[in-house]
């Protein structure tokens, strides 16, 4: 567990290095947690929920904001870069954030980096060290001198991570929280959505809940039901048909985008995946499903074409109720990509287009495959 963490660490380094040689800083936000076990459904959701709030906050000063989801044996940690920010500011405004959350603050994480060498410190802006959870302490000291037990710091960690959030839950977490259901298959294909049970569920006005099933209409999950709510869309073979060569078209674009931009901290990464790929048996049916979810999103992280990652994030909510599909046939062994990711990392690692966009255009013809016979 511990090696798992520490190659997972090595690999954030990678990673903010790379977003680092296109922007000017880049802020981290991540879940304070002591000890090995860093994963878990309670962790994050907490994260997912916080996080919106968060950016919430700075969308009030900042538009222009894009930010990666990274899922691994450390933990859960979202990457922002802000254009046009002024690092300091940003600084300024997550320590109150942090603050303003009282005690489940202190699980909250947020670093600005103007270089991997040079983060902004609470120092710089002349402010006290964190706090420890338990006492009033500096953290740094109570880890040093191991003052409380590992139980005492998971009871408290275990139980904020459980309370009751201090304001109402954005548009954008709702929305997302619902789109992971459809991938899931908790929502399904026909199903109801009932304002009034959403906001229940959600703890937040009807009006709320309007407003995020019009955002979903808007993309094309849903179809808005007078005096009801919404109803999961239920796509023709058409329809799948034309979702499915838009959605072909932006990965290729992504893919290529990756390769032509690869820097040497980039291929460190695409190592890592690979080495993980060649590790997977291809009887571990649910590894290879955590796979299939996780690839894309990893490799066009690593692109530089904002507006293209948010036109795939759209059709990504689209293809949900596929996406469920095609997972539960990958979970019980009936298809997998495995062959074809590792086709794509290794001619990425060899720096060899034509059999790069090759390994591309396969790995998409057999994805369409997929899509259409769902």
């Amino acid at each position: 567990m511990l090696n798992d963490i520490l190659e997972a660490r090595e690999k954030r380094t990678l990673f903010l290095k790379s977003k680092l040689e296109n922007h000017e800083f880049v802020i981290t936000f991540s879940l304070n947690i002591p000890g090995d076990n860093k994963n878990g459904r309670n962790k994050k959701n907490f994260i997912i929920k916080y996080f919106h709030e968060y950016i919430s906050q700075l969308n009030k000063k900042y538009n222009a904001i894009d930010y990666e989801f990274l899922s691994d044996a450390a933990g859960y940690a979202y990457y922002l870069m802000v254009a046009d920010g002024d690092p300091y500011e940003i600084k300024k405004m997550s320590l109150q954030f942090e603050e303003s959350l009282g005690e489940i603050g202190y699980l909250i994480d947020i670093d600005i980096y103007e270089s991997n060498f040079k983060k902004i410190s609470r120092q710089d802006l002349a402010e006290f060290p964190r706090k420890c959870f338990l006492c009033e302490k500096p953290a740094k000291v109570c880890a040093f001198k191991q003052t409380h037990t590992y139980e005492q710091l998971n009871n408290f960690i275990d139980k904020k991570l459980l309370e009751k959030t201090m304001f109402v839950l954005s548009n954008k977490y709702i929305y997302e929280d619902i789109v992971n259901k459809v991938t899931k298959g908790k929502i399904k294909a026909g199903d109801r959505l009932k304002e009034n049970n959403l906001a229940q569920e959600y703890g937040v006005s009807r009006t709320k809940i309007r407003e995020v099933l019009k955002e979903l209409e808007d993309v094309g999950l849903v179809v808005q039901k007078k005096d009801v709510g919404a109803e999961i869309k239920t796509f023709s073979q058409m329809e799948i048909i034309e979702i499915t060569d838009i959605s072909i078209s932006i990965y290729k674009i992504l893919f290529e985008d990756v390769f032509l931009n690869l820097t040497d901290y980039d291929y460190h990464i695409i190592k890592g995946i690979s080495d993980n790929l060649i590790k997977i048996d291809i009887l571990n049916y649910d590894l290879i499903l955590r796979w299939a979810k996780k690839f894309k999103n990893l490799l066009f992280s690593l692109s530089n074409k904002q507006f293209t990652k948010k036109q795939y994030v759209k059709m990504e909510c689209i293809l949900s109720p596929i996406y469920y599909k095609v997972y539960v046939q990958i979970s019980k062994g009936k298809t997998n990509l495995k062959e074809e990711q590792l086709d794509i990392c290794n001619a990425l690692m060899q720096k060899d287009y034509h059999k790069y966009i090759e390994k591309v255009n396969e790995y998409c013809n057999k994805l369409k495959k997929i899509f259409l016979e769902m």
